[in-house]
């Protein structure tokens, strides 16, 4: 993807650089598009925040999908159909405490929007 958005990884990830700055991204800084450690490639907690921020505030949709704990998906081609299921290893999902989580990082994207 990163190829054919820019041309290169090299590019794509400058992209990444300067969309984590614009967004205040004081302590990030990307390699790689993938998100693999490599010697130089950092964020921290906060700016991990910032940008899921901007996910929900933007792309309230992500947030949706994100949060599904388990789904059956159907998987459609010329040769039929086939189901799978699909389960979030996000622990947090499964908590009592999810609900409020989620609706205390709703307000705080609402607040700050």
């Amino acid at each position: 993807m990163a190829e054919h958005i820019y041309g290169s990884e090299d590019a794509f990830v400058a992209k990444m650089n300067a969309r984590a700055q614009a967004l205040g991204m004081k302590h990030t800084h990307f390699i790689n598009c993938c998100g693999l450690d490599a010697e130089g490639h950092y964020t921290s907690a906060r700016d991990i925040a910032l940008m899921s921020r901007e996910l929900i505030i933007k792309h309230p949709d992500i947030f949706h999908y994100t949060t599904i704990w388990m789904e059956n998906i159907t998987h459609v081609t010329k040769r039929g159909e086939s189901e799978f299921g699909l389960s979030n290893t996000n622990k947090l999902l499964r908590t009592k405490d999810w609900k409020y989580f989620q609706s205390w990082v709703l307000s705080q994207c609402d607040r700050r929007a």
